[in-house]
């Protein structure tokens, strides 16, 4: 039956399919609206839009040479020509920061993509059919959740060499098993559905009932997650940048200006300050932009 709404594409809207959609429109506003009405996630969304913009325009914005070595200008405190100083080479730090929140984000970026896509995958298909794919692969899981994340990422990047791509690989692969666990019991909760078992029943295709009935319904938590992610990535990629497996000197990445700037602490304090309060401030914005999409997304404040 069709139910007249006085509009020609409504008319020809079954009432379920109707009802349906008015139910997301109404979803999707109440989310729009506390996200707006979170005010510590606004400010985490706020810094995370700053620093897309300096890493867009850095090499406009940058008002020296990120690499450029003045060696009559070592470590000079923070002045009108250098606000944050330079380093033990004369470098301005402030344009070393600058270019370096473009690698310390595509870290962060690449990372999450590579954990997203890989580990969203394993979830759906062991999820999905089980059997011995499942109880293959969440026997892998168990084993790369026994090592710390961190040292997941430094021994595999002690195998593939230090550099930058290598730890975005390597911190990639250390946050799988969060996706793949996550999606997995997403699915195993929604193949309930009665939904999802009608799909089934009418003769649709695994590939259609997994990509249209139950992944987009799996988003909103994995958003959650990826947000609160990148900052571990980032944090993570510093980490492994400080100890010298990551990017490499003379490149501007904010953990090995942070290693380089320890040796001068005492009284070159600038050198590594500004650098921790760069990726201080990163992981604060993902954070508080995180636990607004936490707040947003809870099912609990959505009924």
């Amino acid at each position: 039956m069709v139910q007249a709404t006085g509009n020609a594409d409504e008319d020809q809207m079954p009432l379920a399919a109707y009802e349906a959609q008015r139910n997301v429109h109404s979803r999707s506003q109440k989310i729009r609206n506390r996200i707006l009405a979170n005010r510590l996630g606004v400010v985490g969304g706020v810094i995370l839009l700053f620093l897309l913009f300096i890493a867009a325009f850095g090499p406009w914005i940058a008002p020296h040479d990120p690499l450029e070595m003045v060696l009559s200008d070592q470590f000079l405190p923070p002045s009108r020509e250098h606000w944050m100083g330079t380093d033990d080479f004369g470098r301005d730090i402030l344009s070393r920061l600058i270019h370096g929140s473009r690698q310390s984000l595509m870290v962060g970026a690449v990372s999450v993509a590579i954990g997203a896509i890989v580990g969203i995958t394993v979830g759906l298909l062991a999820g999905y059919f089980g059997g011995v794919f499942d109880m293959v692969s969440q026997r892998v899981i168990d084993v790369m959740l026994a090592f710390p994340d961190l040292l997941l990422a430094l021994a595999i990047v002690a195998v593939l060499g230090p550099s930058l791509i290598n730890v975005m690989i390597a911190v990639g692969i250390g946050s799988i098993p969060l996706y793949a666990r996550l999606v997995r019991g997403q699915v195993l909760s929604l193949k309930k559905k009665e939904y999802v078992e009608s799909a089934h029943a009418s003769g649709a295709l695994a590939r259609r009932i997994i990509f249209v009935h139950i992944l987009p319904n799996s988003l909103s938590p994995l958003i959650v997650v990826a947000s609160l992610g990148f900052a571990g990535a980032v944090l993570s990629g510093a980490a492994l940048s400080f100890i010298g497996m990551g990017a490499q000197p003379p490149s501007p990445e904010w953990g090995s200006m942070l290693s380089a700037g320890r040796s001068y602490l005492r009284h070159e304090w600038w050198i590594a300050t500004f650098p921790g309060l760069a990726l201080a401030i990163t992981a604060f914005g993902f954070n508080l932009l995180g636990d607004g999409l936490r707040d947003a997304f809870d099912p609990r404040s959505l009924d």
